[in-house]
């Protein structure tokens, strides 16, 4: 039984990759693809990047620094920035 498994399991999973393989790519598929791909390693790691609102903002609660805000999203492409509040 166990001889019989393998090979099947091992011909289920080609048959599914090359399925995949068939299978028309969206366009919007293909552009965000594209997109990914000319970007560099440290612009995706800061777009998965999430910091807080104190990481941005002043000594006054509430109040964005714009200084801050812009080296964390244009130099270190932060992805989100949350516990924001009146903002």
């Amino acid at each position: 039984m166990k001889k019989f498994l393998f090979p099947v399991i091992a011909i289920g999973i080609g048959m599914m990759a090359h399925a995949q393989k068939l299978k028309p790519i969206d366009p919007v598929e293909r552009k965000v693809n594209k997109l990914i791909a000319r970007m560099t390693l440290e612009e995706k790691v800061g777009q998965m990047t999430q910091v807080t609102l104190g990481v941005v903002a002043t000594k006054i609660d509430g109040e964005l620094d714009a200084l801050k805000l812009k080296d964390a999203v244009v130099y270190h492409n932060v992805g989100s920035i949350l516990n924001v509040t009146n903002h």
